[in-house]
């Protein structure tokens, strides 16, 4: 089984229109948050930890399957760690690339 790239994934994806849309579509929510978040900075270092504490408490359960587990359902390790990266990156990175320019937005707007 060859592994997919995460820049092969994103070329995949992008390449439909509903995959194009959706990733659009994810930016600008990014955007908006990045751009209420500097809005309402007090919050935005709750609103960060919680969401790290989430991210690695999601990590830490899929740690927990034994290796007997994955092999009786045809995982390895490796390949589950390949699956969580790029299901990850295609959900938080365009959100976090709108997050970051909203961000920018915000503070720089008065």
């Amino acid at each position: 089984m060859d592994n997919l790239t995460i820049s092969e994934l994103m070329n995949e994806v992008l390449s439909t229109p509903t995959g194009a849309i959706v990733t659009f579509i994810q930016f600008l929510l990014g955007l908006a948050l990045g751009y209420i978040t500097a809005k309402i900075f007090k919050y935005i270092l709750a609103i960060i930890a919680i969401l790290v504490l989430g991210s690695l408490l999601s990590v830490w359960s899929i740690g927990s399957i034994s290796k007997e587990t994955l092999t009786k359902l045809g995982i390895t390790l490796e390949t589950l760690k390949n699956i969580v990266v790029a299901f990850a990156t295609l959900l938080v990175g365009p959100i976090a690339v709108g997050f970051i320019v909203g961000a920018i937005i915000g503070f720089l707007k008065k």
